[in-house]
């Protein structure tokens, strides 16, 4: 049998009982009319007209004329019209008639032009709304008064909005200054993280060599920079003269020819003052109470022998001196010489840190703090890098030294010789009473020169720094420090009242009258040279002392206690390297 349905206004379908379809569905032969109305029905796609054919239960005659004049239904009927279902409320939707949310204007109670009742014909004339037109807008469907666009446009509707206006450098953000005798116009910013700047326009008229470096800028311009030099100055200003390192930008990024930042500002010593009226840059009085720990002088916290009237002759000396007898670490600065490092190559020595626990980053992490906190170190740019490690002291403390060895194998000696340990010995037998001085962290009072501060760049686990003063673990630390306290004790050393091996000091002398006069004259020329003493190491006017490993008192010279029992300790040998 085959049906074919041509009048179906949404589908038309084709059914053959062949024997192929019907072995598709399970049936094997022809069965009842019913049953082939339900698949008829079944194969219809539309789900509204096969729900309406199912429900209608239709036999095969009636299932044609059912589907030729079905129609689905779109509409509502009301007074022989057709309306449009309402669909639901639309909380998102505006209505531009009324203003409230959840409909459209063209569904409000209060268009005129809406009457669910009466709808005109849509083949009349074009209805009201679309003859409509804004005259602010230029747009059809409301009227001026009704415009959310000229609602939005009117002032009051405005919101006040703070705009963040452009910096603009004022009268008193830039202050005169002198450069090499050239008169410059110098910012300060206090904004400026540690760096300060100057203009690229400035250099030709500078008698100055600019230095590599490498660092990423930021807040000068629309993008980053790299600036890839900088140059060492003096800027001398109104109150105060001061040398900084200047990272050299182009000057289309520069308002002034100089800029002075956080780096020079927060100089121990520098004062940065802004009122109203003006900014400035002085010099905060040195005191010398900017030492780390000053102990108050007291006869039970110095070693000596002495009683009665001696000792009261000798805490009347050190008194005075209490400011530069001192423990940890030293912050004044020697002023009878400095140290100069010279190179035989130019690669820079880099090399990654050195891998410490976590105890040790915490003390290394100290003792950096110390060092910064005293103008000892300070963060560097350079691009030598030798890494650190930490070594025990005699009183069993942490020192950090740097492992400079691959920059000293490019360092060229210095010539300086150091005294003859057996020479100073034999010195010693004929004199009873002996004041040893050891001077504070000797090595960091000594000034690195301007121009070689940058080799001595180091790296921690945790940060990059440099030295400002001399450090430990240089080729020449120990004979530059002996040259200049040599310079410094001249006179002493050549009376020979007093030797001198690196940062131990020994007073000689055969009567404490003569001792104590002897050690108000040395330490009058040590302080005034900027030197500082650790009291703590510290012994006047005994009659025993340990100098270099021995022990000398009487006349007699013997080894140390301390070495000979290292030596009854130590493992036996068991080869010949360890014999040397």
């Amino acid at each position: 049998m085959s049906i074919h349905v041509d009048k179906c206004r949404y589908m038309s379908i084709h059914v053959d009982t062949c024997q192929k379809p019907m072995a598709q569905l399970g049936v094997s032969s022809p069965t009842s009319e019913e049953l082939r109305t339900l698949i008829v029905i079944r194969g219809i796609e539309n789900p509204q007209i096969r729900a309406a054919a199912a429900n209608a239960n239709l036999s095969a005659g009636d299932l044609v004329s059912f589907l030729s004049i079905y129609t689905k239904p779109s509409r509502t009927k009301t007074n022989n019209t057709y309306v449009k279902t309402q669909k639901a409320s639309r909380p998102g939707i505006k209505c531009y008639i009324c203003g409230q949310r959840g409909h459209f204007g063209r569904n409000c109670n209060k268009n005129k032009n809406t009457n669910t009742n009466n709808i005109p014909n849509t083949s009349s004339a074009p209805t009201a709304r679309s003859t409509v037109s804004c005259t602010f807008c230029k747009k059809t469907g409301h009227t001026k008064d009704q415009c959310f666009v000229k609602d939005r446009a009117e002032p009051r509707n405005q919101r006040n909005v703070n705009l963040c206006a452009p910096k603009v450098i004022t009268n008193i953000d830039v202050v005169p200054a002198v450069v090499q005798g050239i008169p410059m116009d110098v910012l300060i910013d206090s904004g400026a993280h540690n760096i300060s700047l100057i203009s690229s326009d400035v250099l030709k008229f500078l008698s100055c060599q600019p230095k590599y470096t490498r660092c990423m800028i930021k807040g000068v311009s629309e993008h980053e920079i790299v600036a890839t030099s900088y140059i060492t100055v003096t800027i001398e200003l109104s109150n105060i003269s001061l040398e900084a390192d200047l990272v050299v930008v182009p000057s289309a990024c520069m308002n002034t020819s100089i800029v002075i930042g956080t780096d020079v500002l927060n100089r121990d010593g520098v004062m940065y003052v802004r009122t109203k009226d003006q900014q400035y840059i002085t010099r905060v009085e040195s005191a010398i109470g900017q030492v780390n720990q000053v102990q108050v002088i007291e006869s039970s916290s110095v070693k000596t022998p002495l009683l009665g009237s001696d000792l009261e002759a000798l805490m009347l000396v050190l008194t005075p001196f209490s400011n530069f007898l001192i423990s940890g670490t030293a912050t004044t600065t020697v002023t009878t010489g400095e140290m100069e490092i010279k190179l035989t190559s130019s690669i820079p020595i880099t090399y990654r840190p050195y891998k410490l626990s976590y105890g040790e980053k915490l003390k290394v992490r100290e003792i950096i703090g110390d060092l910064l906190a005293k103008g000892i170190i300070r963060e560097s740019r350079s691009q030598y890098a030798s890494p650190i490690i930490l070594v025990k002291k005699k009183d069993g403390t942490d020192r950090m030294c740097v492992d400079f060895r691959a920059l000293n194998r490019i360092t060229e000696r210095e010539r300086y010789p150091l005294p003859l340990i057996d020479d100073q010995i034999d010195r010693l037998g004929r004199y009873t009473f002996f004041t040893s001085l050891d001077m504070a962290t000797g090595f960091h009072q000594i000034r690195i020169r301007d121009d070689c501060i940058h080799y001595t760049g180091f790296v921690t686990p945790e940060g990059h720094y440099e030295y400002l003063k001399m450090p430990y673990g240089l080729t020449n630390s120990p004979i530059v420090y002996q040259r200049i306290i040599n310079d410094t004790l001249r006179e002493f050393i050549d009376s020979g009242n007093v030797l001198v091996y690196i940062d131990d000091v020994l007073l000689l002398s055969n009567t404490v009258k003569d001792g104590i006069l002897l050690l108000e004259r040395v330490l009058k020329k040590l302080t005034r040279s900027g030197f500082s003493i650790n009291i703590k190491k510290c012994s006047f006017l005994t009659t025993e002392v340990e100098y270099l490993g021995r022990l000398i008192s009487g006349g007699q010279v013997r080894p140390c206690a301390r070495k000979v029992e290292a030596l009854k300790n130590s493992p036996a040998p068991k080869n010949v390297k360890q014999v040397r």
